[in-house]
């Protein structure tokens, strides 16, 4: 507690909002950063991850079932968007049977 002393001081309103925006600023960009920074599985990682081959995975992503991202002559997956398809794909077999 003893690190959590108020200081009080006149600040113009210009200077505050000047402050204000600044910090919105970093948070924003802070937050941009680490949206940026979302960790893409390679073909292996996927593959390991759905136990299944590289052929059969090549095979999902050439019919859609699995989306991808091609930097360069890399192949890419959004976690996100394989755990999403996987639901879909899941939920079609299930209503396939009904």
């Amino acid at each position: 507690m003893e690190n959590n002393k108020l200081i009080f001081s006149t600040i113009e309103i210009s200077e505050l909002l000047k402050l204000i925006r600044e910090a919105q600023n970093t948070e924003s960009s802070q937050q941009v950063n680490s949206k940026n920074s979302q960790k893409y599985l390679t073909r292996a990682q996927v593959a390991e991850m759905l136990k299944i081959s590289l052929p059969t995975l090549g095979k999902y992503v050439k019919d859609g079932s699995i989306p991808c991202y091609r930097i360069g002559n890399r192949i890419l997956f959004n976690p996100d968007e394989v755990v999403e398809s996987l639901d879909r794909v899941q939920s079609l077999n299930i209503s396939k049977y009904r």
